[in-house]
């Protein structure tokens, strides 16, 4: 496992990341051969144009609210939500306010 993060002593998302007015910002909480875990700090005037998920990915929102578009949809996304992509599907990110989500992508 890689990691710049402490082993062994608790951390708190939230706090781990800080917003840049303008940007995304991201950071690898860990990573191995099978996946990884990252942070997304997106500032209320950012947004992550449409790409294709590059793993089997989970979204966490720890913070925030944000539209998530995917196909023809546009799921509104709150503190707590989840969503589950699969590899390859096309999504973009736009935050109504200043937002953190939790990447978490396992490699098939």
């Amino acid at each position: 496992m890689e990691t710049k993060f402490e082993i062994k002593n608790p951390f708190h998302f939230a706090d781990a990341l800080n917003y840049i007015k303008g940007e995304v910002e991201f950071r690898t909480v860990m990573s191995s051969h099978n996946g990884s875990v990252n942070l997304v700090a997106l500032s209320s005037d950012s947004h992550l144009s449409e790409h294709p998920a590059p793993d089997d990915v989970m979204v966490y929102l720890i913070e925030g609210e944000v539209d998530f578009h995917v196909d023809d949809h546009i799921q509104r996304m709150s503190p707590g939500d989840a969503m589950l992509l699969p590899k390859g599907v096309l999504h973009s990110v736009k935050p109504l306010r200043d937002s953190k989500l939790m990447l978490v992508k396992i490699r098939p």
